[in-house]
């Protein structure tokens, strides 16, 4: 056996040297990070879900209380009555909304949530967002009839985009995101 073949049984058997470790760890650490920031993005993603739900739940529910007062004014009601019935449910139904911010630590300007932060930078921070969202979802409440309706001048139905204003409990710079359903109220 020759000198040059015995020198290269021997380094393969020394091992794995440090740079192979080195190497090794930053592989395995970028992977780990990488699984990290998925995982991350995943409950940030379910978490902007659920809230968008809860918004058109509110908004749906809305307009079914819409529906179900306007039924009170019976079938044969005149288009005109049916506007003057949901604008009045509106004004009271926003009222609502704002006396909920109130209790819940924040308030609806111009139909956006805002909330109450007493501070002498008036800043808003991750954890009163969060204490706002313990006692519910931080909404307002916006309800609109269409000028321009569509509809068959012998029915006596109105189209209504009932929008929810809330703010998002993992958004950073604190603005707000909005959903609207629209929906046709008529008496039944």
């Amino acid at each position: 056996m020759s000198m040059r073949g015995g020198q290269a049984n021997k380094k393969s058997n020394q091992g794995i040297s440090l740079i192979e470790v080195l190497i090794s760890m930053a592989i395995l650490a970028a992977g780990v990070m990488a699984y990290a920031k998925l995982q991350s993005s995943l409950l940030t993603s379910g978490q902007d879900n659920l809230e968008r739900q809860q918004a058109a739940l509110i908004a749906a529910d809305t307009n079914t209380i819409l529906a179900a007062h306007v039924n009170e004014e019976g079938f044969d009601a005149s288009r005109q009555q049916v506007k003057d019935r949901i604008t009045t449910l509106e004004q009271q139904l926003e009222l609502e909304a704002k006396r909920i911010a109130e209790q819940r630590g924040y308030r609806c300007e111009n139909n956006v949530p805002v909330l109450n932060v007493k501070s002498a930078l008036n800043t808003l921070s991750a954890s009163s967002v969060f204490q706002s969202w313990v006692r519910g979802p931080a909404f307002c409440l916006e309800i609109h009839i269409p000028g321009d309706q569509q509809v068959n001048p012998d029915f006596n139905g109105v189209w209504v985009q009932t929008t929810v204003h809330w703010l998002p409990l993992k958004r950073s710079d604190h603005s707000t995101d909005r959903i609207t359903v629209s929906g046709l109220i008529a008496p039944m």
